[in-house]
């Protein structure tokens, strides 16, 4: 009964500070133990270590389906367009109108002569052929001597001229413009003028073409 007694007095006491102290140290370190353990564990888990090296990937990564992306849209710009030019008034002839230009060529000559040569007989056959196309032309003549010959030799080349169309069935006339000298080094001769006051149709197209 006395050891029961003990015993009982033993368990009823309060602990003592030193014992409660050796206690309270036990259970920390135990619980402490414990979750080292368990984040050991936790790690171990999740860690699968490194990649060896001649160890493959499983499989392409999978990409994440986006919408494809859209240039931004760009602003509306008004579009003008520049206003129609307006047509120009037709104009309107007369009778009375004269040509704005005329067509000329001339007839060589050889220093000195008053003989038709190769290359000026070629050029009234061109200015023969001319007329016969378009007879309502006016052929007018105009002598072009060099400036150290004489009248009378420039003279002399223009009646070669008309004698050489006239056998051609033309009437050539003198211009108004009776002597044109040519500069030294140039070739002398006779100007034939192709003038349009009586080729309506000629001189309208060139008036109206401007």
């Amino acid at each position: 009964q006395t050891a029961a007694a003990e015993a009982e007095a033993e368990a009823e006491a309060p602990p003592s500070p030193a014992s409660a102290t050796a206690s309270a140290a036990a259970a920390v370190s135990a619980s402490g133990a414990g979750a080292a353990a368990s984040t050991v564990r936790s790690v171990a888990c999740f860690d699968a270590g490194p990649l060896e090296a001649d160890e493959e990937p499983r499989g392409p990564v999978p990409r994440p389906n986006l919408p494809p992306s859209r240039p931004p849209p760009r602003e509306a710009k008004e579009l003008t367009q520049p206003a129609p030019t307006p047509p120009k008034p037709k104009r309107t002839l007369k009778e009375e109108d004269k040509p704005d230009r005329h067509f000329e060529i001339r007839v060589a000559f050889d220093m000195g002569h008053s003989g038709i040569i190769d290359e000026g007989e070629a050029t009234l056959q061109d200015v023969c052929a001319l007329q016969c196309m378009r007879q309502a032309l006016n052929l007018e003549l105009v002598s072009s001597p060099a400036q150290i010959e004489n009248d009378a030799l420039a003279e002399s080349r223009v009646q070669a001229v008309i004698s050489f169309l006239q056998t051609q069935g033309l009437r050539p006339l003198r211009s108004s413009e009776r002597l044109r000298p040519v500069p030294i080094g140039e070739t002398p001769g006779v100007v034939c003028q192709l003038r349009l006051d009586k080729d309506r149709e000629l001189r309208d197209f060139f008036l109206l073409r401007e």
